[in-house]
């Protein structure tokens, strides 16, 4: 039953169709009938979009607005010009501003995504995404979107981090390691909850 699978199995994800796909598939990977028995599904946790600490949640962690201006303003100018130049050749409206030409870039990436990742299902796959990209050949500029969008990424999420975005994040881990590791008769005086076997995050 449900109850059984929570005692070994804890899953938590963003609230967002890709991230608890993601999740829902490692665990199906993970686990067959013999763990799962007949349930019909896994049970799986989400929070509120604003209380969600495994993404840039600027209610959770207001620094991150002025320290995410910053981030963006400080781009390399290599980095600069071929965000602005991509921005201008597929959406001018965006092309003024870095933090607005990656955000779109980063949503037209996910969109192109979910047509050509075999792991979505998306029907008809491959044949939906627009000549430009090039899918048939080199996929030259979906390679040049790729690129800048994972570049631009990481150094804010490294940005962010320092920022003290997750810290409320870590806390939610950590604390659960702390009570794991405890002498069952500490946990069970000090009233502490039961951490599952295996505690997973897709975010």
């Amino acid at each position: 039953d449900v109850d059984a699978v929570e005692d070994f199995l804890s899953l938590r994800s963003t609230d967002l169709a890709r991230t608890r796909q993601s999740g829902m598939a490692l665990v199906s990977g993970l686990y067959g009938k013999a763990e799962l028995g007949s349930l019909p599904y896994l049970p799986l946790k989400t929070m509120d979009a604003g209380e969600e600490n495994m993404l840039v949640n600027p209610q959770v962690c207001p620094a991150v607005v002025p320290e995410g201006a910053r981030y963006f303003e400080s781009l390399p100018a290599t980095t600069t010009r071929e965000l602005k130049g991509l921005c201008t050749w597929l959406n001018p409206e965006v092309a003024k501003d870095n933090q607005a030409c990656f955000w779109w870039l980063g949503h037209l990436l996910d969109c192109l995504m979910s047509r050509i990742c075999p792991t979505v299902p998306f029907s008809p796959r491959n044949t939906t995404v627009p000549e430009i990209y090039e899918l048939s050949g080199s996929a030259g500029l979906l390679r040049r979107v790729w690129s800048i969008v994972d570049e631009v990424h990481w150094g804010y999420f490294q940005a962010m981090a320092q920022a003290g975005a997750f810290g409320a994040f870590f806390a939610e881990f950590y604390g659960a390691a702390l009570q794991a590791v405890q002498p069952a008769a500490v946990a069970e005086a000090a009233r502490l909850p039961k951490v599952p076997k295996l505690l997973l995050w897709s975010g």
